[in-house]
């Protein structure tokens, strides 16, 4: 049994060198002639891998991509079966100069009786003036494959090293450019006159724009014009009333500067009188809770418990008085909204209790010194919530047409 193997196994071998000893010259280029049956009829029952070649077009112009396509048919029969290294065919690894490879594919393999056949698709293009008119070639393309010869179940016999080596395919370069051309140039098609039109139709165009953008910016004022009315909607407009930005301010700089000078000679009832107005003014400002203000002439005398505000620029002389006590800051505090900033909430309990601190010192104790710490006190937090409020307010578009409201049923001068 032994021996009966020994001798297949040599008749195998004999019969596999005397497949391999010689080479087989290529075939000649075969077109397909319509699907599978085209190739497989012209392919040869002894050759182990045969290959040809395929070019979409018979001529390319210079910087053309075409499409070449290498066709191969395998032998893979139950006994024979021939095995190439595809690894050197791919678009990475292939090499056909003078032509570039753009990209290429793998379309699928297909089987037709005891053959595959496999496809490798390359897009090239040729760059360069000097082929002009000639005939370049792809350059000799060798395929490495092997035969395996199936001895058992499980065995199989390796032969020796093949090549089949491809036939060079010529292609054909045209160009439409002059024989003496020294590069390929795009023909304009744009003439002077066309030129000259696009040039006109640009500044119609540029003239046209500006016309729309002037009917925008109109039509943009008119519909902005009910929106500004609608901010000073209820108001009654005093010529000369102050804001309440500018009320505020002029309450700080009139608290700093009754804190100055008491920081060197104490309370007295006349600045305890001013800094009381002054912190009542803030409250309403803040509350919006209505402002008195009544004009004066140049030399008519300020109002008791009013405070003097004086613009240079407009050379307008304003008394200021507002009727807010702790009570009504009080009541304020309470028909706040359940959604209220707790800044808002915290900035009325200080004058609250400013109002109630200053009211005591003011009508009680008539500034007793032991109350001078409470007065300060009261002093620097109404001055601090005047400057906030006149700060944030300065930032609120709205606040601009604002003017100081004044309050319920108070005349106006």
């Amino acid at each position: 049994m032994r021996r009966r193997r020994l001798v297949l196994a040599l008749t195998a071998a004999l019969g596999l060198a005397a497949v391999s000893g010689a080479q087989p010259a290529p075939p000649p280029p075969v077109p397909p002639a319509g699907g599978a049956a085209g190739p497989l009829a012209a392919l040869s029952n002894e050759a182990p891998l045969q290959c040809w070649w395929r070019a979409s077009p018979g001529a390319a112009r210079v910087g053309e991509i075409i499409e070449v396509t290498l066709t191969c048919a395998v032998l893979e029969s139950a006994t024979v079966r021939a095995v190439p290294d595809e690894s050197r065919l791919s678009v990475a690894s292939v090499q056909l100069m003078p032509f570039e490879i753009v990209s290429g594919s793998h379309p699928p393999d297909v089987r037709a009786a005891d053959r595959r056949l496999f496809q490798y698709v390359y897009q090239l293009r040729l760059l360069g003036a000097d082929v002009i008119g000639r005939d370049v070639k792809l350059p000799p393309l060798a395929i490495p494959y092997r035969v395996q010869s199936q001895i058992g179940a499980d065995a199989a016999l390796a032969g020796r090293d093949l090549v089949h080596l491809m036939p060079q395919l010529p292609i054909r370069v045209v160009s439409q450019v002059p024989a003496d051309a020294d590069d390929i140039r795009d023909s304009a098609e744009a003439s002077l006159a066309r030129i000259d039109t696009l040039r006109f139709r640009a500044s119609a165009f540029g003239a046209a724009a500006l016309v729309l953008g002037a009917l925008g910016l109109v039509a943009a004022l008119g519909a902005l014009t009910p929106a500004f009315g609608r901010l000073r909607a209820g108001r009654t407009k005093v010529p000369g009333r102050l804001s309440d930005r500018l009320v505020l301010q002029h309450a700080a700089s009139v608290l700093d500067r009754l804190a100055r000078e008491s920081a060197a000679a104490g309370w007295t009832p006349d600045t305890l009188t001013e800094a009381h107005g002054a912190v009542r003014l803030t409250a309403a400002a803040v509350m919006r809770d209505g402002v008195r203000q009544a004009r004066l002439g140049p030399t008519e005398p300020v109002p008791e418990g009013r405070l003097l505000v004086q613009r240079r620029l407009r050379r307008a002389r304003t008394a200021l008085t507002a009727h807010v006590t702790g009570a009504a800051i009080g009541r304020a505090l309470t028909a706040l909204p359940a959604d209220a900033s707790a800044t808002d909430r915290a900035r009325l309990e200080r004058l609250r209790d400013s109002l109630d601190a200053l009211t005591r010192a003011h009508y009680v104790a008539d500034a007793s010194l032991d109350l001078r710490a409470p007065i300060d006190e009261a002093i620097a937090a109404a001055r601090d919530i005047a400057r906030d409020v006149a700060r944030e307010r300065l930032w609120a578009p709205r606040e601009w047409f604002r003017p100081a409201t004044p309050a319920a049923g108070a005349p106006e001068a």
